[in-house]
């Protein structure tokens, strides 16, 4: 797949990912015949506590967002539209197969297909919003009141379409008797849509409408089965598992025979380590992360580094539990793609390669003498923008102003 922009007028987006635990956005400029620049970018992150205080997270996310976009709008940039990038903690999402088996060929028409997504979407949203009522708590530890139960559907997709058993991507006009189709469709809570929604309209004044929402799942997976590996330029991966580690944790994303395949979770994130270390420390998470990165870098005392040393061994071995759940959830043998694209903070990429690859004498032993990593970093990215001066790298929001070249 190409990424030089193929529509004759120049356009400007606002490209925004909303997580759990923190909240980035970036402008992006598509230009004919050239590569997507990003001209500003802006993160912000929630302290590593406030996930604990009920009530709190709702409020962090806006005004985590009300600072990124205050710093976007510095100079008061002209944009033509907004993309939403929901992260999965805040997400629901099923992929769904469908097998349609007639005694009389049909014609497969756009009608056809919309069709089918109208009838499967409305039915995959009354599962999120039952699986909502369930839940006595929320994401804030708020008990849940009926009018919150509601789920917006953000995004529908085809995945793959096969025809008489044979993969087919452009399967409209085609007649058939057997038609299978992949979808994957994507929903969050009305408050946050609305709390997002509303405080974007707040600064861009584009209407809700107007802007358009996807999962950070089919995002991630859209892209990176589309980039070329390195080394292989015109080697594309299909099955893979991406893992996203954010603050309060890490997102497994399968891909498997060029679908969208079942997801799940590990609770453990960046901000697992800086909790344990504010906590043996007696210190602020400020202090924990950069006592953290001295530490890796090898110029702490010998005294520090072995409560840190020690404070990792202990997340590893929670880890190991996790990742092993999060991998028969997928498979029961664990027969999972190999390939894994590693999205982490740079200082950490070693901690975490470590974590998924360390030899172990369970299920999934093979996996982890077989597992090659791929760190999505600026080194992986940036030959698919052109040149700019980023704020700061950040490899999600910059794998998200990708899709819209998709």
């Amino acid at each position: 797949m190409s990424f030089l922009f193929s529509e004759k007028r120049e356009t400007a987006r606002l490209v925004l990912h909303i997580d759990s635990s923190s909240v980035s956005g970036a402008l992006v400029l598509y230009a004919f015949g050239k590569k997507p620049k990003i001209q500003r970018n802006f993160r912000v992150e929630q302290d590593v506590f406030q996930k604990d205080k009920t009530g709190e997270l709702y409020t962090g996310v806006e005004k985590s967002l009300e600072s990124v976009l205050t710093s976007l709008y510095k100079e008061k940039p002209v944009f033509d539209a907004v993309t939403v990038i929901f992260g999965d903690s805040w997400c629901q999402s099923q992929t769904k197969k469908i097998h349609i088996e007639q005694d009389r060929k049909f014609i497969i028409t756009k009608n056809f297909l919309a069709d089918i997504l109208t009838k499967e979407t409305g039915t995959i949203q009354k599962e999120f919003e039952s699986v909502l009522s369930q839940e006595p708590l929320s994401l804030t530890g708020e008990v849940q009141s009926p009018e919150k139960n509601s789920v917006v559907i953000i995004a529908k997709n085809i995945l793959h379409t096969e025809v008489n058993g044979y993969y087919m991507a452009e399967c409209v006009g085609v007649q058939t008797k057997v038609f299978d189709l992949s979808i994957n469709v994507s929903g969050v809570s009305t408050k946050i849509y609305n709390l997002v929604l509303d405080t974007v309209f707040s600064h861009t004044h584009m209407h809700p409408r107007d802007i358009e929402c996807n999962s950070a799942s089919f995002v991630t997976y859209s892209i990176l089965n589309t980039l070329p590996v390195s080394g292989a330029k015109d080697v594309v991966l299909r099955d893979f598992l991406a893992l996203c580690v954010s603050g309060e944790r890490t997102d497994v994303i399968l891909s498997e025979n060029s679908t969208l395949g079942k997801n799940t979770h590990i609770p453990i994130g960046v901000n697992t380590f800086l909790r344990r270390l504010s906590k043996m420390l007696d210190v602020s998470s400020q202090i924990a992360e950069s006592t953290l990165r001295i530490v890796l870098n090898h110029k702490m005392d010998q005294e520090i580094t072995g409560i840190v040393e020690k404070s990792i061994d202990d997340i590893e071995k929670e880890w190991a539990v996790y990742f092993q759940d999060a991998l028969v959830s997928m498979d029961s043998r664990v027969s999972v793609p190999t390939q894994v694209f590693l999205f982490v903070p740079e200082y950490l990429s070693e901690i975490f390669s470590h974590f998924i690859s360390l030899p172990k004498e369970d299920i999934t032993s093979n996996f982890r003498r077989k597992v090659r990593i791929i760190l999505v970093n600026k080194d992986f990215l940036s030959e698919f923008f052109e040149p700019s001066v980023f704020d700061s790298f950040d490899p999600q929001i910059s794998l998200c102003t990708l899709f819209y070249k998709k």
